[in-house]
């Protein structure tokens, strides 16, 4: 049986300190062979991964996941273990990655109508507000985009009306 007690891994077989063993760091495996991935979240003091078995004692840093962390995330997600998902407003690249893995940022730009890093505000130069004065006698303010929003949104208008008044 063994324990970790920091950066010396004692086994219970081993009555003497000079017989201790001394664990890897940054390493694992048998004699310490293997490097623990670049993708582990570092730790203050300490190995980034167990010593035996190359997990990452703190998990993965944001845009990998995985046993090891070799695994970076999908084309539509990204963060801590790849638990978000990039926006759709994003415009998808020749690449076919359209979000950082790490923050979730657009790679290639937004699609028309949106801003922002992630795409995830409406972009308010291209909309202009209603002064249509049928709009204005029922008390409503209606922002449109473009003159085919504005005919569905009269249609619909008269639609209700019909319905609501004898």
């Amino acid at each position: 049986m063994s324990y970790n007690t920091g950066l010396v891994i004692c086994t219970s077989r081993f009555k003497s300190r000079s017989r201790q063993k001394k664990a890897c760091v940054n390493t694992y495996g048998n004699g310490c062979a293997k490097n623990c991935s670049e993708n582990c979240k570092h730790v203050a003091a300490g190995s980034r991964c167990d010593h035996r078995t190359g997990q990452c004692v703190l998990g993965c840093k944001p845009g990998y996941h995985s046993f090891l962390c070799e695994k970076a995330c999908s084309d539509w997600t990204y963060g801590e273990q790849c638990g978000s998902k990039c926006s759709s407003n994003c415009y998808k690249g020749s690449n076919g990655r359209i979000c950082d893995s790490e923050f979730g940022f657009c790679k290639h730009g937004c699609l028309p109508g949106y801003i922002g890093m992630k795409c995830d505000h409406v972009d308010p130069r291209l909309f202009k507000k209603s002064k249509d004065p049928l709009l204005g006698k029922l008390g409503r303010s209606v922002i449109v985009y473009g003159t085919n929003t504005m005919v569905i949104v009269i249609i619909g208008l008269v639609i209700f009306l019909l319905i609501v008044t004898p």
